[in-house]
């Protein structure tokens, strides 16, 4: 489930790009720089909402909050092929940020709560391998609406067609995640009491628990004086400027809007079997 809904967390906030070669720029009638602060305005959303559902990752159930979000970002997305104007894509675009925002560090929490430090690497890989998975299947979901449309017509255009069908897709899986996916071991439906136990058990050596609900202060000092923090900041800086950029783009140069997938997601295997060796 997380592989699957890390995938559709970068599909739907790159399904802009496809739509863009797909009609949307005329038919909402962008000009000049407005579909980059369409690309722009969903990072400025994410931004916004990061510390707060950050705090409420750690106070609310994580699986709870988690699905509400996913499904919350797939039906804004659906809502993207209602918009006329560039004022109502860019409100469109900011909310899809804010819901999307819970995700990353959402999928961090599941991953350090069900796993021991020396597997968490791994499966941060596994799941994070999906986002070049996303890319191939969006680009053959946008080509085979595209190419449907136009031989045999719909009353509404593909741009709408892909985010309501993308949207929708992210909707259903919101609603299977907020079925089965459990807060912690304690509520997990899959395991039987003794193997809830066993679950905590096998990660006592991590020294966290299973989950904390106080903001500790000295832990967010040290946070900001440790230098690897601020090389993560560094690395995302450098690599995600340029990647934000082409993402929006992608679509635009098709030739290599699939191989840059399946790029990334043998990349991404690769490194998941360094890790495991």
């Amino acid at each position: 489930m997380l592989c699957v809904v890390y995938g559709l967390n970068y599909l739907d906030k790159t399904t802009l790009s496809y739509a863009s070669i797909m009609g949307m720029q005329s038919a909402i009638h962008l000009h000049g720089t407005n579909y980059q602060w369409l690309g722009s305005m969903f990072y400025i959303g994410y931004l916004a909402w990061e510390y707060p559902t950050n705090r409420l990752l750690q106070r609310l159930p994580l699986a709870k909050w988690s699905a509400f979000n996913i499904i919350m970002w797939g039906g804004t997305l659906c809502c993207m092929a209602a918009v006329e104007n560039f004022a109502g894509a860019v409100a469109v675009r900011f909310f899809l940020g804010v819901f999307e925002a819970a995700v990353t560090p959402g999928f961090a929490l599941f991953t350090s709560q069900w796993y021991t430090r020396q597997e968490q690497g791994t499966r941060t890989g596994i799941w994070f391998s999906f986002n070049g998975f996303a890319q191939i299947f969006g680009g053959l979901v946008a080509y085979g609406i595209s190419t449907g449309v136009k031989k045999h017509g719909a009353t509404i255009d593909s741009w709408q067609i892909v985010f309501l069908t993308i949207g929708l897709i992210t909707v259903m899986v919101g609603c299977i995640f907020l079925y089965f996916m459990p807060d912690n071991q304690l509520n997990a439906k899959f395991l039987t009491p003794r193997e809830r136990v066993m679950a905590i058990e096998r990660i006592r050596k991590n020294q966290q628990g299973v989950g904390n609900k106080h903001f500790k202060m000295y832990q967010f000092k040290e946070a900001l004086t440790d230098p690897m923090t601020w090389a993560f900041v560094f690395f995302a800086l450098v690599a995600d400027i340029p990647n934000g950029e082409f993402t929006r783009r992608s679509s635009q140069v098709a030739s290599l809007n699939i191989f840059r997938g399946y790029l990334e997601f043998l990349l991404a295997t690769h490194c998941i079997f360094r890790v495991h060796s």
